[in-house]
């Protein structure tokens, strides 16, 4: 019931289905190029604009929190490539 979300599927390596992209708990394992992290949300996220999730990377020797707010209906340009 946790979702996943890969940069590799940015440049058309891999497809990630839509049930991994909204998982039913907001806790998402992110592969990058090297390694893997978390992104989560202590709460439920809901039908909101704005929420916050927070990122973790056991391998970035984090000694910060880092908190990133989502604005679900801001504009978002087109990807020409």
């Amino acid at each position: 019931c946790v979702g996943l979300l890969s940069l590799l599927e940015h440049f058309k390596y891999v497809e990630v289905g839509k049930t991994l992209k909204s998982p039913r708990y907001p806790i998402w394992i992110v592969y990058s190029e090297s390694h893997y992290s978390m992104l989560f949300s202590p709460k439920l996220i809901n039908d909101s604009n704005l929420f916050d999730l927070w990122y973790y990377d056991g391998l970035a020797n984090q000694d910060e929190e880092i908190r990133l707010t989502v604005r679900c209906n801001a504009n978002v340009p087109e990807d020409n490539e």
